[in-house]
């Protein structure tokens, strides 16, 4: 007997086979005793993943959002257009993002902090998705560069968006986020 490439074959204790085939790549076999056939194809986790290779945003004056210039990977559950800040979610799900956001003291000598948050578009405008807020001690010129990650796993919707987004809170040194060393990282749970 022969079966279609992918597919499992599953035994139910009273004699009976069954073959579930995939219907897609990408794919996995879950296990739940009580569906019909004791299993389904579900798709496996989904990845975003990104930097700002460009740097240089000024977040002296207020929140500014993160450009992510380089995508690494990107999956059918995100759209994204190179150097936007703003990641949609194309599936509802539960997703866990892993954010590091780096600034550099560019002029000035004096002690300065910075904050860095996640963003959702609420319809009327990105708002702080509450619990993600992060600071960055900066301590003078020749040791500026300081790096703070955010960590959660939050639910989105279909059409939900996000950004990054980073502003100066204290100090008196000219604050930037450096080249090559913020990023983020997306990955969809299993549904």
């Amino acid at each position: 007997m022969s079966y279609p490439k992918g597919s499992a074959v599953l035994a139910d204790g009273n004699g009976r086979v069954f073959v579930l085939t995939p219907n897609t790549d990408g794919q996995v076999l879950r296990y739940d005793s009580s569906l019909p056939n004791g299993a389904e194809w579900i798709h496996g986790p989904r990845y975003f993943s990104a930097h700002d290779a460009t740097g240089g945003l000024d977040i002296n004056n207020g929140y500014a959002p993160i450009a992510w210039d380089y995508v690494e990977v990107i999956n059918s559950n995100y759209s994204h257009t190179i150097g936007s800040p703003v990641i949609a979610f194309n599936e509802t799900g539960t997703y866990k993002i892993h954010v590091d956001i780096t600034t550099d003291i560019v002029s000035g000598n004096g002690r300065s902090q910075s904050q860095a948050r996640i963003t959702k578009d609420t319809g009327s405008g990105f708002l702080e998705i509450q619990g993600t807020d992060t600071y960055i001690y900066n301590r003078n010129v020749t040791q500026g560069a300081q790096t703070a990650s955010i960590n959660g796993h939050f639910n989105f919707n279909a059409g939900d968006q996000i950004q990054i987004e980073v502003q100066k809170v204290s100090g008196t040194s000219v604050l930037q986020t450096k080249a090559q060393s913020s990023r983020i990282s997306i990955e969809s749970f299993i549904q």
